[in-house]
């Protein structure tokens, strides 16, 4: 993954894309996504736009609404005389009077002589016949039933069983067998004619090898890998687990269990104020908010948040307390100091802060004398 950018960095790769100058930003800076005020380089024209859309091109819109108003605003008898050099068809008339190349006039296809209002701006960009368009369509169609059996068993993919219902071009279904998984299914012949491959063969393709989440199963701590007691199929399996603390075995799905679900006999719900416990500070990739948090499962709740979180972030401090009170104090004055991010809907949100010279301040303050990492 990229280093994201700092607000310099972002400023000047705006600024050299020579389409707009930077006025100031809309909010605390979170990476591609901040809000920025530019202005035009060739006008005076202000507006705001994501960092996102003003690095990948973006630019003014006052002057791309005036150079299409410019562009689209072609001499009425010079785009006739456009329309009809393309051979296929001829003017008829402008049914609601011409305005650019954005207006509708009838044409007559001079192959079929069907007649049809379409835009300006299609016909000189190709576009046909929708008669003729149809009639070749339904050519292609067409093909003997002796061919497409052929050219369906032609790639290896499938073995051809039987047609469902009455065959009459390649859009009846066909009923195919896998040769790789053996698989059947019933789709129409002009899919497996383009190439369109086996449904179970793709899941299988994306599902996790089991050895894989075994290993992930058994790296979790405490608990030990019993059976699947339907069957292995992905991440939506359910698992049969025992607790290697308290010998219960119980049945879950094994989502939970890679999210950190643990033991239900041993779970502790809800942070314990006298137990040991852990006040943490994680600090977003795009470095304007910061989420301040307690527990009591360091572990756990990392993982947890990894998956919950909908932004990447890093941790910034890990503070160890002898007493959890000690951390729900530290927690409490923190979120009292400073302001609150305001995100919502994701767990733990409520929990982020906008990042200040203060609240950096206060965190360095708390993390004197212990070890971040530990």
């Amino acid at each position: 993954m990229p280093a994201p950018l700092t607000q310099e960095e972002a400023i000047k790769r705006a600024e050299n894309l020579g389409k707009v100058h930077f006025i100031k930003w809309h909010g605390a800076y979170c990476g591609r996504m901040s809000k920025v005020e530019v202005t035009g380089s060739k006008c005076d024209h202000t507006w705001t736009a994501s960092l996102h859309n003003i690095l990948n091109g973006s630019g003014c819109t006052k002057c791309a609404a005036a150079y299409r108003s410019k562009v689209l605003k072609t001499d009425k008898s010079k785009c006739v005389e456009n329309i009809n050099a393309l051979g296929r068809v001829a003017v008829i008339g402008w049914p609601y009077g011409y305005e650019g190349t954005r207006s509708k006039v009838t044409v007559r296809c001079r192959a079929c002589s069907h007649a049809w209002d379409a835009s300006v701006k299609n016909l000189l960009q190709g576009s046909g016949c929708p008669e003729c368009a149809a009639n070749h369509r339904g050519k292609k169609l067409i093909m003997p039933e002796s061919d497409a059996v052929k050219r369906i068993e032609r790639s290896g993919k499938y073995k051809f069983i039987q047609w469902v219902g009455v065959y009459e071009s390649i859009k009846t279904a066909a009923l195919v067998k896998c040769t790789s998984c053996g698989h059947s299914g019933s789709p129409k012949a002009h899919n497996l004619l383009i190439g369109t491959g086996c449904p179970a063969c793709a899941i299988n393709k994306q599902r996790t090898p089991a050895e894989q989440i075994l290993k992930g199963i058994n790296d979790s701590a405490g608990v030990a890998f019993i059976a699947w007691p339907n069957g292995y199929t992905g991440r939506r399996s359910r698992v049969t687990l025992k607790c290697l603390d308290c010998s219960l075995e119980w049945t879950t799905s094994l989502n939970s269990t890679l999210r950190g679900s643990g033991c239900p006999s041993c779970a502790k719900y809800g942070f314990d104020d006298a137990s040991s416990g852990v006040l943490y500070v994680l600090m977003s990739h795009c470095g304007g908010f910061a989420k301040v948090g307690i527990t009591n499962y360091f572990e756990n709740r990392m993982r947890q948040l990894s998956s919950a979180t909908p932004f990447e972030w890093s941790t910034l401090a890990r503070i160890p307390c002898e007493v959890g009170k000690e951390a729900r104090s530290m927690e409490s004055e923190a979120h009292r100091l400073f302001d609150s991010a305001g995100f919502s809907n994701f767990d733990g949100a409520s929990e982020w802060l906008k990042v200040t010279s203060g609240l950096l301040q206060w965190v360095l303050d708390k993390s004197r004398g212990t070890d971040p990492t530990r």
